[in-house]
């Protein structure tokens, strides 16, 4: 088995980083090896492999995902007829970091105070819009369409286009940035600017210890934000560009709105002399 440069990821954004995950499946079975002969005894041998290299259950699944797409490639050009089953791993439910209004607007402020006009409104576009911070500092005047008030992502991790309505204040700042002329909306931002500006307030919101209080928690804002007010999951999806809805479903259980509207109706069935007794049992 081999892994080659024109076939699947071929000028794709992931292509180095694919091509490396399915790298270390040719290095644990061999280059001579047939995928033919690979079976899911054989699958589940490098799973193991790959646990006791440390691997985490969502880095396993990413080479799984790698190595299922070198299957498919093979079969859609008969060089394999069947592929083994390959079973992904479950992967444990982390903590959503998301900013609470407080923390927002203090991070705002202190952009503000120290004069860092461009981080306060990348925070403030990323906050609303749900972008990454990559398709953000590729965005440009040409993706947004002021008349339909969207503006749009053409480049995602997905690779699937999407569009996203402005809200007032991310429109007031895009229309700004695009009256300015020039290509991009963002050109005084790299990611590294972005992360040291970021790691300077961080630290002096007292945050140095959490984690989890990184950039990404901006795009956690902006889709937990939507679910908690209502917004189906559905369209949280479309919004983010997720291609799978149980990557969006990680945030559902923000949504306690119909968990408090059953305890309503079981507390409504319970007559009040009752849980006055039960209470006066001790």
């Amino acid at each position: 088995m081999a892994v080659s440069r024109s076939t699947r990821w071929d000028h794709s954004r992931n292509e180095i980083k694919a091509i490396a995950l399915a790298s270390e499946a040719v290095a644990f079975f061999g280059k001579a090896r047939r995928l033919d002969s690979i079976t899911t005894s054989d699958v589940d041998a490098y799973v193991m492999h790959l646990r006791k290299k440390g691997n985490s259950a969502g880095t396993i699944n990413r080479k799984l995902n790698a190595l299922s797409a070198m299957f498919s490639d093979a079969i859609e050009r008969d060089g394999c007829s069947k592929r083994p089953r390959i079973r992904r791993l479950a992967e444990p439910q982390h903590r959503i970091r998301y900013l609470s209004v407080a923390e927002e607007m203090q991070l705002l402020s202190l952009f503000q105070q120290w004069g860092e006009k461009a981080m306060r409104e990348a925070v403030v576009v990323l906050i609303d819009t749900g972008m990454r911070r990559g398709e953000l500092f590729r965005a440009s005047a040409m993706d947004v369409d002021a008349a339909v008030n969207i503006i749009s992502i053409w480049e995602s991790k997905g690779g699937v286009p999407r569009s996203i309505p402005m809200t007032q204040r991310v429109r007031s700042i895009v229309s700004t940035r695009c009256a300015m002329g020039g290509g991009l909306l963002f050109p005084e931002l790299s990611a590294e600017a972005f992360r040291y500006r970021w790691d300077r307030a961080r630290a002096a919101m007292g945050m140095a210890a959490d984690k989890q209080f990184v950039p990404h928690a901006l795009r956690h804002t902006f889709a937990s934000r939507l679910v908690q007010r209502g917004v189906p999951l559905f369209v949280v999806q479309k919004l983010l560009g997720h291609g799978e809805i149980q990557v969006t479903s990680r945030y559902a259980h923000l949504s306690d709105r119909e968990l408090h509207q059953a305890v309503d109706v079981l507390q409504g069935s319970v007559k009040p002399e009752f849980s006055a007794a039960r209470c006066s049992d001790g």
